[in-house]
């Protein structure tokens, strides 16, 4: 115990969480309110702007905010949404469809402060899944910026308050109406992020945020030094879980962060070097995108956090050669939070792997039955992490639970070292003449040649064998795609009953805004003629 408690307070000093500070009366009054303030994104803001009111909380694309005013604007918006009439009952929602930058941030803080749950929509959604979203959510406010207006036009709000970021101005001028005192105490934390699936309406996730997971962030800063010295750059969308976990632990540090209004590799890299960008959160096709800008890399980086994809030791290793030794490869869901981190030397001694959990987290690997597996064999993989989701909103089943913890609907191990290695999704397991082959391992082979910028495989009827691959691959500019080439590239390096049998070049892969492919967009024929000279090794096993 006490060792832990050391550990800890280690863990917090180095990451600058724990630094002495000058009384001031604001400090004082805050001391009063933090028995009644719920952990979470208004807490933290109000915290630091207590304790450093000048320092510079956030740039964004319409320039910086200092904590002092970004706290002021939280309690602007906290107030607006508080004189709604169904949040007396404190148990409303807040919904917002708005890009990276202060609004967004603004939306999780007040929200919260407000004793509302927080519903980030998608920004890529149709009408149809915003629709579905706002009427499982029946959120009292609908926040959206003026280029979703046609969206939220065509969405029925249920008679929610509506408020435009740009456009008519009416979010702007809600704060100018509201007071700027703190609004009255409430106890709320509530997230609802809707998953990133790739099929049908998604679901919503809720989280209420707890003092006890405290441990997972100090878990967290333990594996990747992130400090509140950084100028922290998130990129995917703030909708994301990944996203908001980023911006969560960059608030929570007090870190400067940094939130481009939306992503381009030559953007990404002028945003760095002008801000002088110290970390970073992407997810591995953005970066991708970086390496393919040509020219000089800027050198302020130190720590890059992945995740939203497995990443490839091929692209790692390209990113290193020209950013050096600073990827950290985040494993987890939106319902268990983070599972496992992989560290630069986690990615060389255990190659492949997704890295370890923290001190008091758990990955395992059970059987079809429940049985929980040793170390080496492949199954199901289950995770407790104390960051876990409190239920799906809605009608949807929650994940399965084993000892304590919840299905990630991937297959995998864990071996003797406690390193978690990731097979595959379960769902997206193709078995082609009684063979079990997973999309990941061909794509990340794939992923090696080099005229190949993306690709994506997937299973297709087959006569024969059941299911056989088709691959669609992206070439890199200017280059062309030889299919027999290609081919032969994979038969050299992978069982022949992996090799693709159809390969087709597309300009580009549908993903979501997480980064994950799209498969059920990727439409190959419905059907093949049988190819009994097909020249794959039927009788290999795994």
């Amino acid at each position: 115990m006490l060792a832990t408690v050391a550990a800890t307070a280690r863990t917090l000093i180095a990451s600058g969480m724990l630094t002495p500070v000058l009384p001031r009366p604001r400090l004082a009054r805050l001391a009063l309110r933090l028995p009644f303030l719920a952990p979470g994104a208004g807490a933290a803001v109000e915290a630091h702007a207590a304790a450093r009111p000048h320092a510079v909380a956030l740039i964004d694309d319409a320039g910086a905010l200092t904590w002092d005013e970004l706290d002021e604007r939280v309690n602007r918006l906290a107030n607006a949404l508080c004189e709604h009439p169904a949040a007396e009952r404190g148990s409303g929602r807040v919904a917002f469809m708005v890009r990276n930058g202060r609004e967004a941030l603004e939306c999780y803080a007040a929200a919260g402060r407000a004793g509302l749950a927080a519903v980030p929509l998608n920004t890529w959604a149709s009408p149809r899944e915003v629709d579905a979203v706002v009427a499982s959510q029946q959120p009292l406010a609908v926040i959206g910026a003026a280029e979703f207006r046609d969206v939220l036009d065509a969405t029925d709000l249920r008679g929610a308050l509506r408020l435009e970021v740009g456009g008519d101005g009416t979010y702007e001028q809600a704060l100018a109406d509201a007071a700027t005192r703190p609004p009255p105490v409430r106890a709320s934390a509530t997230v609802v992020i809707h998953t990133s699936g790739t099929t049908g309406i998604p679901k919503g996730a809720e989280r209420r945020l707890r003092l006890s997971n405290v441990q997972a962030l100090v878990g967290f800063l333990e594996k990747v030094p992130l400090h509140r010295r950084d100028r922290f750059l998130v990129a995917p969308p703030l909708f994301h879980a990944f996203a908001q976990g980023m911006t969560s632990v960059g608030l929570v540090l007090g870190a400067t962060l940094v939130l481009p209004r939306q992503f381009d590799p030559e953007g990404f890299l002028a945003a760095v070097a002008t801000h002088r960008v110290t970390a970073a959160a992407l997810v591995p096709v953005m970066l991708r995108r970086i390496l393919e800008v040509q020219g000089p890399v800027p050198q302020t980086l130190r720590t890059v956090v992945l995740s939203g994809e497995p990443l490839s030791e091929h692209l790692r290793v390209q990113a290193e050669g020209r950013f050096g030794r600073v990827f950290y490869d985040l494993y987890g869901s939106t319902e268990v939070g983070w599972a496992a981190i992989a560290t630069p030397s986690d990615q060389r001694s255990k190659p492949g792997s997704v890295g370890t959990p923290a001190r008091g987290m758990r990955v395992f690997a059970a059987d079809e039955d429940g049985r929980v597996l040793p170390a080496g064999r492949e199954g199901r993989l289950f995770a407790a992490t104390g960051f876990e989701f409190d239920r799906y909103t809605g009608e949807a089943s929650d994940p399965a639970e084993l000892d304590g913890a919840l299905e990630l609907g991937d297959r995998g191990w864990v071996d003797e070292d406690g390193y978690v290695f990731v097979a595959g999704r379960a769902d997206d397991m193709i078995v082609s003449g009684g063979e079990n082959i997973y999309p990941s391992e061909v794509e990340a082979v794939l992923d090696e040649h080099p005229d190949v910028a993306d690709a994506a495989v997937v299973g297709v009827a087959d006569d024969e064998y059941g299911q056989v691959l088709h691959a669609f691959v992206v070439p890199r500019q200017g280059q062309e795609i030889d299919a027999d080439a290609v081919r032969e590239f994979l038969r050299a390096r992978l069982a022949r009953f992996k090799v693709p049998k159809h390969l087709e070049v597309v300009e580009q892969l549908p993903r979501t805004a997480s980064g994950k492919v799209v498969r059920d967009a990727l439409t190959p024929p419905a059907s093949r003629p049988s190819n009994r000279d097909d020249p794959r090794n039927r009788s290999s096993t795994r």
